[in-house]
């Protein structure tokens, strides 16, 4: 949070320290939060969670990699990567929360968590979005690996 520094940050479940159980933990860590805040003098606050997926649903972009998975596929010859890099444009962050969302193998991901259903995660991956970078325009760069293989 900024009014204190990033503080909880990442260990914002051990924010109050990491004695007790869960529901002690949470208690404890909101208080501190709000006693925090108070005394920063904010009265407004917001959270990021960040989710970390062991299993990249979109983006396969180590090159060593893909040769090698490539090699183990079979494939005797090494293969022509060629990386493209481009700007992407969007007229809003809603348009980049959907992309990601609803039209990446991301969603399989979403739908398989139920963490309140993927309109839900558009929209707070829209909000996050809009905090970052305004409610106008996003910008941002993309990359692909295009490889051409031969067996």
């Amino acid at each position: 949070m900024p009014a204190l520094f990033g503080e909880p940050g990442v260990h914002s479940a051990y924010y109050a320290g990491r004695e007790g159980k869960r529901e002690e933990r949470d208690a404890r860590n909101n208080a501190k939060l709000v006693e925090q805040l108070r005394a920063s003098g904010e009265r407004t606050a917001f959270y990021y969670c960040v989710l970390v997926l062991v299993r990249t649903p979109h983006g396969y972009a180590d090159v060593e990699r893909i040769q090698r998975d490539l090699a183990l596929g079979g494939f005797r010859l090494a293969p022509e990567v060629h990386t493209v890099a481009a700007r992407s444009h969007a007229a809003a962050p809603r348009v980049p929360a959907v992309a990601f969302c609803q039209g990446t193998p991301l969603r399989a991901e979403i739908e398989a968590r139920d963490f309140g259903g993927l309109d839900a995660v558009t929209a707070m991956a829209e909000a996050a979005l809009a905090h970052r970078f305004g409610a106008g325009p996003v910008e941002g760069r993309m990359q692909a690996h295009v490889v051409a293989v031969t067996r």
